[in-house]
């Protein structure tokens, strides 16, 4: 379908709403692209809105690399403020 060759495109888009919704799409049919969208979205997105939606994401996702790759960063973000890692 033209929409299974759109969406992964579409993860590159200027728009942040746009890449979300298309990783939303995506974790339908292609789970481990939208786990890697996320990881990149949330280490390197100037978007705070980005980056909240792809974590948000990334826990709907019933994957082994998605819950691993969430487990990660709730232990690093359950870490006192002073000893947190910035996220870029």
């Amino acid at each position: 379908q033209a929409v299974d060759i759109l969406l992964p495109g579409l993860l590159k888009d200027g728009s942040y709403q746009l890449r979300i919704r298309a990783a939303t799409l995506l974790s339908e049919k292609d789970p481990q692209k939208a786990v890697d969208y996320t990881a990149e979205a949330i280490m390197k997105s100037e978007q705070v809105g980005e980056q909240q939606q792809a974590v948000l994401l990334l826990g709907k996702i019933n994957t082994p690399a998605a819950k691993e790759l969430l487990g990660n960063y709730a232990k690093r973000f359950s870490n006192p403020p002073s000893e947190r890692p910035y996220l870029y």
